[in-house]
């Protein structure tokens, strides 16, 4: 009885040890709403009847913290957004205006204005540049009036 009381209490420290996988998020105001996803995930949003998934960090090449840089850089997502009666639709998202590159930080689909607010983390000179699986996008979703 001990033991099978002793792989009891193993077995729920184990399963509790596990590591926790946060879901997408979207938080909604009067205006606005806010989407966080992580790239491979995606979220339907009910209000908006569209999913929205993030499929990859296409480029960030933000200046990393503690780093002194002559240009700012710019980081670009690739999203794919899908209406409840549309076809599929790529969108590529950047967190700065670069016309040269063809990089906008707005886009419109089905009325919406989709917006990109934050890539997280931020690149820093101690953290390895090539983790897009850990980056998290921040994505504002707004109606215009």
């Amino acid at each position: 009885m001990v033991r099978f009381f002793m792989l009891l209490l193993s077995a729920v420290w184990l399963w509790s040890c596990r590591t926790v996988k946060t879901s997408p998020i979207a938080r909604t105001d009067a205006d606005s709403t806010i989407v966080y996803l992580r790239a491979g995930e995606s979220l339907f949003l009910n209000e908006e009847q569209f999913n929205v998934y993030f499929d990859r960090v296409e480029e960030d090449s933000r200046c990393p913290e503690g780093v002194h840089c002559i240009w700012a850089g710019v980081a670009v997502v690739d999203l794919t957004v899908t209406g409840t009666y549309t076809r599929p639709q790529h969108i590529t998202l950047a967190t700065a205006a670069v016309p040269q590159k063809g990089y906008q930080s707005t886009a419109l689909f089905n009325g919406y204005v989709l917006r990109i607010l934050a890539l997280d983390p931020y690149p820093s000179a101690a953290r390895s540049k090539n983790n897009s699986e850990k980056k998290r996008v921040t994505i504002s979703v707004v109606k215009p009036r």
